[in-house]
């Protein structure tokens, strides 16, 4: 028995306190996800439709490291607890406890055999070293400072004044266009705090980050607990740390994956943005000449575009308006198509939430 139970405790205790970090740094995640909350504009639909799938997944991803934050706690005190035990008991007879009624971790019971290859590991009693997070918690891999806030006006240059405030002959001509109210949508469909949105995205995928070095540096301290912890209740123990290995690397990659999305959605939004200003611009160009020529009477004017085409400057200048209208709200519908780039994560949320399922705060159980 005693061949197959091995227990150096200060060097178990060690690995301990990595558990104990990263369940701060999860902590950290958190209270960051807490305190950034996105304003969920409804005035601005294109903004709206990304910021309410945006809080969901703030919120869902902030019960996440919440409960992780109690995983890896409970994971510290358990290894501890255990290095506790070894030091207040004789070597065999903790073996001989090992043995006829091991502990288990999440009631995963190893066999004879999985506990045999598990003992096939060098064993030592070295206090292997502790690889913790980078300073700064969360801010390390979320916090991108203010290169963003310029985003939260992106209205602010899309539409000319002259379209915005228009002159008697200008407001004709854009009612003979069927747009009088074009400037006004361009606000609305661009309008809401993208620069918050695309800050999210860098938020997502900073969690991304924070939680591949989480997995990295829990897969090493789990690796050394193998050297210094060996028996029936360790093989269990390892195959806990594996599940939590999983989970960490699955959330790495849809936390990164969901922050590429969301920055996508900023990406086109922001494309479309700079295509209709210059449309927008554009067309204040044609509308002008089109109002000078009705202005000074040198065509006349009809109500249908087609019906003037050949009417000189001014018929010139209303084909090149109506088709530059046609270009901006062609753009409000490639707007709308964008958000198919955000509808890929909807699931995402409740996925998180089966963490809770997946793996428990572990407590170590007697084998009944």
């Amino acid at each position: 028995m005693a061949d197959v139970f091995w227990l150096a405790p200060d060097a178990l205790d060690r690995q301990a306190s990595a558990f104990d970090e990263y369940a701060q740094q999860a902590g950290s995640a958190y209270s960051w996800l807490v305190d950034h909350p996105l304003q969920n504009t409804a005035a601005y639909p294109a903004y709206a439709a990304a910021a309410t799938r945006a809080e969901t997944l703030r919120a869902s991803m902030a019960d996440w490291f919440s409960y992780l934050q109690e995983v890896l706690a409970g994971v510290a005190t358990e290894l501890r607890d255990v290095a506790q035990e070894g030091r207040s008991i004789d070597a065999e007879e903790a073996a001989a406890i090992d043995a006829s009624a091991p502990s288990v971790y999440d009631g995963q019971t190893s066999t004879a055999t999985e506990v045999a290859e598990d003992g096939e590991t060098p064993r030592s009693t070295d206090l292997m070293p502790v690889w913790g997070p980078p300073g700064g918690g969360a801010g390390f891999f979320c916090d991108q400072g203010p290169i963003y806030d310029h985003l939260n006006e992106l209205t602010v240059d899309l539409v000319p004044g002259d379209l915005l405030s228009p002159s008697q002959w200008i407001d004709t001509v854009l009612g003979w266009l069927g747009a009088t109210s074009l400037p006004e949508r361009i606000l609305q469909e661009f309008g809401g705090r993208w620069g918050d949105l695309r800050a999210f995205a860098d938020t997502v995928r900073g969690m991304g980050a924070l939680v591949d070095d989480m997995r990295g540096h829990l897969a090493s301290a789990a690796a050394y607990i193998e050297i210094a912890w060996q028996g029936y209740a360790a093989s269990s123990a390892k195959d806990y740390f594996e599940k939590l290995n999983g989970v960490l690397s699955d959330a790495h990659v849809a936390f990164t994956d969901a922050g590429n999305a969301f920055a996508d959605y900023a990406d086109g939004v922001e494309g479309t943005a700079e295509a209709v200003g210059g449309a927008a611009y554009s067309l204040l160009d044609a509308v002008l000449i089109a109002a000078v020529a009705a202005g000074l009477g040198t065509a006349t004017i009809e109500t249908v575009i087609g019906g003037i085409a050949g009417w000189g400057t001014a018929g010139i200048a209303m084909l090149r308006a109506g088709s530059l209208v046609k270009e901006i709200n062609d753009s409000f519908q490639e707007l709308n198509d964008l958000i198919t780039i955000l509808t890929a994560f909807d699931n995402l949320t409740s996925d998180l939430s089966d963490v809770t399922t997946q793996l428990h705060v572990p407590a170590m159980e007697a084998t009944p």
